[in-house]
């Protein structure tokens, strides 16, 4: 049932459980993560777009610079804080990917969609195995810690601030 199912049967596919197939549950639950988080992130790139001050714009295009050229070589720098920003956020939310999980499929089908926080409230919560779920507390704390020490470490070259 769904659109995309109803797309695949007209071109003579069954069809995909998403949610109850092992191999496409995860997708399933990236494509409502990803989705929830587009909007928002949209809200921040039209006021970066905003904020982007149209004399420059105006003044690469009298250089010569066509409209691709001025969206690679000034408004994407101009942008570039929110993105590093956006990138920073939007990480940390996939990692605490926890209520889409949990309404959508419990962690299954056969554990496929069981994420590390998805194992740390079944282990405090369910189980009541502290130190397994502090380890794997410990263990998303450090795994933030690192992408967020990738993006800052990616962001000195590539953010740009005006």
């Amino acid at each position: 049932v769904g659109l995309a199912n109803n797309v695949l049967r007209v071109f003579g596919s069954d069809g995909i459980g998403w949610l109850n197939d092992p191999d496409w549950a995860l997708a399933g639950i990236l494509i409502v993560t990803i989705w929830k988080a587009v909007g928002w992130a949209m809200v921040f790139y039209l006021v970066a777009l905003r904020n982007v001050p149209p004399d420059l714009l105006e003044a690469a295009g009298i250089d010569g610079a066509g409209s691709w050229r001025r969206f690679i070589h000034v408004t994407v720098p101009l942008i570039s804080p929110t993105t590093f920003f956006l990138s920073i956020v939007l990480i940390i939310q996939s990692v605490q990917a926890y209520d889409q999980i949990n309404v959508m499929t419990q962690g299954g089908p056969s554990g496929s969609t069981r994420t590390l926080l998805y194992m740390y409230y079944q282990s405090a919560f369910e189980s009541y195995n502290i130190g397994e779920a502090s380890s794997v507390a410990v263990v998303l704390v450090i795994g933030c810690v690192l992408l967020s020490l990738a993006s800052f470490t990616v962001s000195r070259r590539s953010v740009h601030y005006h």
